[in-house]
This record gives structure tokens, sequence and C-alpha cells, in this order.
């Protein structure tokens, strides 16, 4: 399989660069909005992709050739195709997915893709105060992009938002792989597994992915 390969490597700080792979084509092949739907369990080396979403399987086939599939990670799917307007689908701000975690994340997008702001920024331990920090903090001169159809891989210290965009189609995948239950409302459900997980309520803000985010 002709899988993106690895572009660049940084040291650790909030607000460096992500890593970013070569450019992937997917096809959506209909209307889709799933939010971290669990593929892998921990214990369970096997990936089980529902048929629905066959179409996203390069995009995890390819991740899976760069990471291992570890025995005490879940592995979350995000995909999400449809009309969107100017907020490009998701919640607007400056955020770091996983904050204060070791979850990596690999997100992909068709167009308007996501912005990072590459510079150091001083943040507080919590996940509320530090957004505000963030947004307080980001200078438009250190705005970057790094491509429609770009793989690219995040993890707590890259500090990104949605981009702004022309109302349109737009198709955005993510793949999240954390030791921790992502156990929120409304997070998709894998009858392809056999389990049955306590789920607990969002917040209105932004939410960490884990129950540990309110608590």
């Amino acid at each position: 399989m002709n899988c993106p390969q690895y572009a660049n490597l940084v040291p650790a700080f909030h607000g460096r660069p992500p890593i970013v792979f070569n450019r992937l084509e997917i096809v959506p092949a209909e209307y889709t909005r799933c939010d971290y739907l669990p593929i892998k369990m921990p214990n369970n080396g096997m990936i089980k992709v529902p048929d629905n979403l066959r179409w996203v399987g390069r995009f995890v086939d390819c991740i899976a050739v760069i990471e291992n599939l570890a025995a005490d990670t879940y592995w979350y799917l995000t995909a999400k195709y449809g009309y969107v307007g100017a907020d490009g689908g998701n919640r607007p701000g400056w955020h770091c997915d996983g904050y204060l975690t070791d979850d990596i994340t690999y997100i992909w997008s068709d167009r308007s893709a996501t912005e990072f702001c590459l510079q150091e920024f001083n943040l507080t331990p919590d996940h509320h105060i530090s957004l505000i920090e963030m947004e307080q903090q980001a200078r438009h001169e250190n705005i970057r992009t790094f491509g429609d159809g770009n793989i690219v891989r995040l993890d707590q210290y890259n500090v990104h938002r949605v981009a702004k965009c022309a109302p349109g189609l737009r198709c955005f995948l993510k793949l999240s792989i954390s030791k921790e239950q992502y156990n929120l409302t409304g997070n998709a459900h894998n009858y392809l597994f056999d389990y049955k997980w306590d789920m607990h309520e969002r917040a209105l803000e932004r939410n960490h992915p884990q129950r540990d985010y309110e608590s």
C-alpha cells in the first residue's frame, strides 16, 4: 500500500508544528456524521470498521502502518462529510487535542485545512483556563496550514483550530489513539464489538473526550 511517510519531527513545546505526511486521496461514499467510534479495543489487535465507513479505510490503514497497535489502546474514528458553513463544521477556537495526556490524533480534510499557531505558549495545566490563554496569546503572524489532503499527526503540544471556509461540502476525518474510554453522550457505538459503557453528559463548551475533563 502506498501510505504517507514522515515529514518532520520537532522538540516538544505547546505551539510546536505537527508531523505532516504526504497527500492521501479519499472519495467519500455518502454523507456521514460519526463521532469517536471505537474501532479498536484494548487487548484486541483487530480493527473493526462498519461497512458504511469502508470508504475511510485507506485513512485507517495508513495510520495502522505508522502506529503500533499497542495492546492497551483504544482507537476512535471520527468521520464528517456534508454541507458546512463558515465554521467548517467543528467547534471554533484554539485548543490542543488530548491536552495533559499522551493521546495521539491523526486528522485529514479535503479542504479548509486545520490552522496551527506555531509559537511557544505559556499554558496553565487546566482544561478550561488554558483555552482562554491560547486565545489571548496566539499571534496572527504565526498561523500556518499544512495543505488539503495531507494526513497530520497531533499530540497535546499542537495548538490548532478549525479554519474558516466557504460554505459547501467538506470531508473531515480524525483518528484518536488513547488508553482511556471516550465515553461522552453522542459518541458513536460500534456494534461489531460487544461492550457497554457508562456514558456521561457533555459540557456546553469544548469537551476533552474523556470524562476526566469535567472532574
